[in-house]
């Protein structure tokens, strides 16, 4: 893909010079943490080269740097990083524990607002029009950053506190998008949205959230109108006193609400653009993950265009996309030092390459070296090479390594999930248990079906029921989040007849597969079988 030179913007002019980039940000990184503990310990102020770098520096995951990582959280400085820490971002472990991510000054104003920016140029947005952001991050940008938080509020904060982002550009403005109080998204958004007849675009991180807020129109749309005609918040739970006074002072245009009334009466098919005409674009993450959840959003918004806005890691935010209706994304060259290992490698063997080494149509995984203190660290996301743009290599998400379950961004992993189930069975005395996802229900749910000897008194399933709650709550912070926030319903527990596991391991498997646990359902078949071995 040709570079857009028209655009003079240094994210452009970066691409066409992306090895050279990418070779700058390894001597930055070498020569500012050279005198850092993990520096000194593997010589980087002796590294001249890649090649030097990728023979001293081993390949590490977070299990290799948590000790230096928990003390660096509790303050110590110089350990892993010259960098000054902004934020720790909250993330699930690979072995059951959390991991806490350190994210950089350096980072954040390398990251930029190049996202918005590009993305702006991409979609040709018209700044008379108005924004709808279906979240609220939940924090004020003008305060002291917590400690811990997620990426996405870490990147949002950033953008305000350096006058990138205009909140006045979202329907509600600064109060709607910025609140530490609200808990109750959709309800405010959809009073605010419907009363502004000209949105350009509906965004949020993942796709999925367009669908639970589309559902929640479908349902609740009476009930929104009675209220905002009759003046009243019916349910003001998880809104805070000073958005419920912001919405009740908004001018209730009568011939607005009865369009709105009118539209949604006709059906939901195709709703977004009768509610919005100047629609430009449905914005939200997804990769392969999200497929489901993008097919089914597609009957409330009929050929929308959808921007896919960015390929971002809790480690490193690593890519844009350049195209609309294109899940594939330019690299970022600044962003880190980024090699790849093809997907065909083993864990510990193969050697990496560089991003413009890489083949059109091949699968990688991709390694980062950030500003922010991670060396040749694994992030395990997997890419397919689709293009380049000028020397950027342009990738599609194809997977996530050791990924399990994923529903809305919370992307429980292999080793979480064995883990909640040996905490699960040891406090409940289960046989064996497995895991599975209900996307058919909205919210979505996770599933557990659990085998013991006996059949379970009602006691066993209460607590049960509780304890499957509180374990996956308690092992992975993007779920309880999601939890809290009513974007996944709350999981469900089902006790299955002795022996229910070995039946359902023996369908359309091969002998040589027998021995090993089911622990993961990741079929309708599987699922089906479990459900008609209940008891």
């Amino acid at each position: 893909m040709n570079i857009n030179m028209d655009r003079k913007d240094p994210f452009d002019l970066d691409c066409a010079r992306a090895a050279e980039v990418n070779r700058e940000n390894l001597q930055q990184i070498l020569a500012d943490n050279a005198n850092t503990e993990y520096g000194r310990a593997l010589g980087f102020e002796r590294i001249q080269n890649v090649d030097e770098y990728r023979e001293r520096v081993p390949l590490i995951e977070y299990e290799d740097v948590r000790e230096q990582i928990e003390r660096t959280y509790q303050g110590e400085t110089g350990v892993l990083t010259s960098y000054p820490i902004r934020h720790f971002i909250r993330t699930s472990g690979t072995s059951g524990h959390r991991k806490i991510i350190p994210l950089s000054e350096e980072a954040l104003r390398r990251y930029g607002n190049i996202k918005d920016r590009i993305n702006r140029d991409t979609m040709k947005l018209d700044t008379s029009c108005k924004r709808l952001q279906l979240v609220t991050y939940r924090t004020d940008p003008a305060g002291p950053p917590g400690k811990e938080t997620l990426f996405s509020i870490a990147n949002e904060r950033n953008l305000f506190r350096n006058g990138w982002l205009d909140t006045e550009e979202y329907v509600g403005g600064r109060s709607m998008y910025f609140q530490p109080g609200m808990t109750s998204f959709f309800y405010p958004k959809l009073w605010a949205g419907l009363l502004e007849p000209e949105v350009e675009t509906v965004e949020s991180p993942f796709l999925y959230d367009h669908l639970l807020f589309f559902r929640y129109l479908e349902s609740h749309w009476q009930g929104l109108l009675t209220d905002m005609r009759a003046g009243r918040i019916s349910d003001p739970e998880g809104i805070p006193a000073s958005v419920q006074e912001y919405l009740l002072d908004l001018p209730k245009d009568p011939e607005r609400l009865a369009r709105v009334e009118a539209e949604c009466r006709k059906g939901f098919g195709g709703i977004a653009r009768r509610l919005w005409p100047k629609l430009r674009a449905i914005c939200g993450i997804r990769g392969s993950v999200y497929s489901a959840e993008d097919s089914a959003l597609e009957y409330f918004t009929h050929g929308v265009p959808r921007h896919f806005f960015c390929l971002v890691s809790s480690e490193c935010f690593m890519g844009i996309p350049l195209r609309m209706d294109e899940a594939v994304y330019a690299l970022m060259p600044r962003s880190a030092f980024f090699e790849f290992l093809p997907y065909e490698s083993s864990e510990n063997g193969g050697k990496t390459l560089l991003p413009h080494e890489l083949e059109k149509g091949k699968d990688y995984e991709i390694i980062v070296t950030n500003f922010s203190g991670l060396y040749r660290y694994h992030t395990y996301d997997v890419v397919r090479v689709e293009d380049f743009y000028g020397e950027s290599p342009m990738v599609s998400f194809r997977l996530r390594k050791n990924l399990a379950l994923n529903l809305s961004g919370e992307k429980f992993d292999v080793l979480t999930l064995q883990h909640a189930g040996t905490l699960l069975s040891g406090e409940l005395g289960l046989k064996e248990c497995s895991f599975a996802v209900d996307s058919e229900s909205v919210p979505g749910r996770y599933l557990c079906f659990a085998e013991m000897d006996q059949i379970p008194d009602p006691e066993t399933r209460r607590v049960g029921q509780e304890t499957l709650e509180r374990v996956l709550r308690e092992l992975n912070p993007e779920y309880d989040d999601l939890r809290h926030l009513k974007c996944l319903a709350a999981s469900e527990l089902n006790f299955v007849a002795p022996g229910t596991h070995l039946q359902v391991k023996q369908l359309g498997s091969s002998a040589a597969e027998q021995n090993k646990p089911l622990q993961i359902l990741r079929n309708e078949q599987q699922i089906d079988a479990m459900r008609a071995r209940q008891i």
